[in-house]
């Protein structure tokens, strides 16, 4: 075999290993851990880049903010002494007499201050938890298989800088202007092949980012879960639901399906630059 000992013979061709990727993220949006999750998560409001600077500004450890009523509605209370985050709420209302505008009546938009607090501010029910978790694993296949994707990612001139801080919760980034790939530091060996293969698939497929992001998103994680099975590595725990988690309360498996050709065709390339002896094998 073309490929080290240590990985698996591939058991099921690109073409299948999709068509498990879209049952996987059909199972994952049919159950009802996620019901429960999108359900708590309808209940936070999506800040501005304004807001989140705001929070971050005043406590940098802030991961989930909610307003005192709102942490209530989810189970939740604030603690007693606890210091709210002071952001800034948009108000719509209508100009005043005597404000220059050709037409008082037009709608105008004023903020008012409103105070939201922190989960780590809060006591009560646990959330639920998002399903996406990350790999903790560190096996052989996955330090055989980010190895070789480095090689690949050299051949097809993008740079890949490892320990990339200022990344937040992301795993990692492609960064089209630099053609560079930046991988978060405290990775384990796994989850860096895993994802690795994902931003060099956003690497071949968006480096002028035209489409809808959860289509890129959908696209690049569907390529890194078909190569990491192919070199033996199992990521579905974390695949499945980071693709229902972009599809959001869309059909993730239709959007797979729909993306599936994109997929099957970067998934095959990447493997024919990894092992060319073995490409006829999993088309």
């Amino acid at each position: 075999m073309a490929v080290d000992a240590a990985v698996a013979a591939p058991r099921l061709t690109v073409a299948e290993l999709v068509s498990r990727l879209e049952a996987g993220v059909r199972e994952v949006q049919d159950g009802e851990g996620w019901r429960a999750y999108l359900a708590a998560m309808s209940r936070f409001h999506q800040y501005s880049a304004g807001n989140l600077w705001l929070i971050l500004a005043q406590m940098p450890t802030a991961t989930r903010v909610c307003g005192f009523h709102g942490w209530l509605r989810l189970g939740r209370h604030v603690r007693k002494g606890e210091h709210g985050l002071k952001i800034l709420a948009p108000v719509a209302g209508r100009r005043s007499k005597g404000e220059d505008a050709e037409d008082e009546a037009q709608p105008v938009t004023r903020f008012r201050v409103v105070t939201v607090f922190d989960i780590s501010q809060t006591e009560g029910d646990p959330l639920p938890e998002h399903p996406c978790q990350a790999l903790a694993t560190a096996s052989e296949r996955g330090s055989w298989l980010y190895g070789r994707l480095l090689e690949v990612a050299r051949t097809q001139g993008v740079q890949v800088r490892e320990g990339m801080t200022g990344l937040g919760r992301a795993h990692g980034v492609f960064i089209p202007g630099a053609n560079t790939i930046g991988l978060a530091p405290g990775l384990s060996t796994d989850q860096a092949a895993k994802t690795l293969c994902h931003e060099l698939a956003h690497a071949l497929l968006h480096a002028h980012g035209d489409q809808p992001r959860e289509e890129q998103e959908a696209e690049a994680e569907g390529v890194a879960f078909v190569v990491a099975a192919w070199a033996g590595l199992n990521t579905s725990a974390y695949s499945f639901a980071y693709v229902a988690d972009w599809a959001g309360r869309k059909d993730g498996a239709a959007l797979v399906r729909r993306l599936g050709a994109t997929i099957q065709r970067t998934a095959a390339s990447i493997i024919g630059r990894l092992a060319p002896e073995e490409t006829s094998q999993s088309a």
